[in-house]
């Protein structure tokens, strides 16, 4: 019906029903800023032409995206090998590929994140200069104009300096200076958003005051939509899009992340022991847990951005990277170098094989047979 909706009169095409709402009037205009201008680059094309051309763009963001994750991980991995195939296993996650394509604010969101996880690595070997202090409070800033999830990147900045002072690499005196201009650029670049409400987030907080004791009720009574999330949906299932896959599949990814975490408690423990343990594998999985914490009391208090807010998976996607990290090194570390390659090319193989199966038997008879 292009014709039909090109013959409208141009007022029409801007009302939305108010009764209705809509969550993304509740984010910042970050993301709606740069998408609008491929918007307008298009204009003059049909609405396939413009979609399409919105979702090249975000193709182009997520590879970026990627390539910021390799280097996160060759920080992170001693040899290039582990690094590579860990970004290989990321960018053929097929949840990761299809939400990485989509129009939507969260492909910024995740590059953002990518740049800042990279900027955090370099400063925990390197040391956090004036310079580094500066870029790493910019790019907060500018998280803050695509998406509230950048919050916990200021928790991440303050991991990074109780790091860097127990390792006494910062004085006391140069902390305090640092996280005053951090926390300064933030709020020159950022506050003005949220103080004026143009971001802002909308708390549906259940009945009864929050407490420990409903957070531990809140589990007993969800867990089964956790798991649904943690599996089904993060792991390149289409579960939230109504396509599940087979059980099996989900047993076989369930038993691997398991060992895998199994395997990095043991990694973990091991070289606690032989004083060997890297400051990067205790970083990556203190990012892991604050941001899984921050994802589960958002859930907990049911705060919404605008219309509404469930459960999925996709919302750990901004640190993709520590958790690939964290999972290869938990089943790799104790493979002997003479075959660790093969076991990384397998690992490689089985991902492509499940991508296969997944595209096959799944998303093309669902969305094009």
């Amino acid at each position: 019906a292009e014709s039909k909706i090109a013959s409208l009169p141009r007022e029409l095409r801007e009302k939305v029903d108010p009764s209705f709402g809509n969550s993304a009037a509740a984010y910042p205009p970050g993301y709606y800023l740069l998408a609008s201008l491929v918007y307008r680059l298009l204009s003059s094309g049909d609405i396939f032409s413009i979609m399409f051309g919105l979702r090249v763009f975000s193709a182009l963001l997520t590879s970026i995206t990627l390539l910021f994750h390799y280097l996160t991980l060759r920080l992170y991995f001693a040899d290039r090998t582990t690094a590579r195939v860990t970004a290989f296993l990321i960018a053929l996650s097929p949840m990761y590929v299809f939400m990485g394509m989509a129009v939507n604010v969260e492909v910024l969101l995740w590059l953002l994140f990518s740049i800042y996880l990279y900027l955090l690595a370099r400063a925990l070997r390197e040391g956090l200069s004036a310079k580094m202090n500066l870029v790493l409070a910019v790019v907060v800033a500018l998280g803050l104009w695509v998406k509230q999830t950048f919050m916990v990147g200021i928790l991440f900045y303050l991991l990074l300096l109780g790091f860097l002072r127990l390792r006494r690499s910062i004085e006391w005196s140069q902390l305090i200076r640092a996280a005053l201009m951090f926390s300064g650029v933030v709020a020159l670049m950022a506050g003005g958003l949220y103080v004026s409400g143009t971001a802002t987030t909308s708390p549906e907080v259940p009945p009864g005051e929050p407490s420990l004791a409903g957070f531990l009720a809140h589990f007993v009574r969800l867990w089964r939509s956790y798991r649904w999330a943690l599996q089904e949906t993060f792991w390149g299932s289409f579960g939230w899009l109504d396509t599940p896959l087979s059980q099996t599949l989900y047993a076989v990814l369930g038993f691997v992340s398991v060992s895998a975490l199994a395997g990095f408690l043991w990694y973990i423990v091991s070289t606690k022991r032989r004083k060997e343990l890297p400051d990067e594998a205790v970083f990556f999985s203190l990012v892991v847990v604050l941001f899984a914490g921050a994802f589960v009391v958002l859930n907990y208090l049911v705060l919404a951005s605008g219309a509404g807010w469930f459960l999925q998976g996709r919302y750990l996607f901004p640190i993709m990277a520590p958790i690939m990290a964290i999972l290869v090194t938990g089943l790799t570390w104790k493979a002997p170098e003479r075959s660790k390659t093969f076991l990384l090319m397998g690992m490689m193989g089985a991902m492509v094989f499940f991508h296969t199966i997944t595209l096959f038997d799944y998303v093309i008879p669902r969305y094009y047979l």
